[in-house]
């Protein structure tokens, strides 16, 4: 069997043309993911900047508060402060992460944030009885 030159060329080309369609399916889907990441990273920094305005306002009114209180919830917001800042430098390393890390980190990333939640939630309610 005989093939011309230009039936091979247009083999070659048609070839060519399905493995780049084979190589265009994933990285439509790797952006898909990385948009998916970007997006999970700013509702999270939104949830953590939500956290330290609400911690600001948790330190402002135990400046109101009595001594002994004051010097609880004082001693609690440092805590919380410390928490924000674990929770912000989890989610950078999160960031950073390679997309096989990324499932791993993003459970810490959460369970730090959950934890900072319950905790802040607890002070406040102290502050407020």
């Amino acid at each position: 069997m005989r093939f011309s030159a230009s039936s091979l060329f247009a083999a070659f080309l048609l070839l060519g043309a399905s493995s780049k369609a084979a190589f265009a399916a994933p990285s439509g889907q790797a952006q898909q993911d990385q948009d998916k990441r970007q997006g999970y990273q700013k509702k999270v920094q939104a949830d953590l900047d939500e956290l330290s305005a609400k911690i600001g306002t948790l330190e402002a009114k135990s400046a109101k508060s009595g001594s002994k209180t004051r010097k609880e919830i004082k001693a609690e917001i440092r805590r919380l402060k410390s928490d924000l800042a674990a929770s912000k430098k989890k989610l950078k390393k999160l960031e950073k992460s390679s997309a096989s890390a990324w499932d791993t980190l993003k459970a810490d990333v959460e369970k730090g944030v959950d934890g900072l939640r319950d905790s802040y939630q607890k002070v406040s309610d102290k502050l407020n009885d």
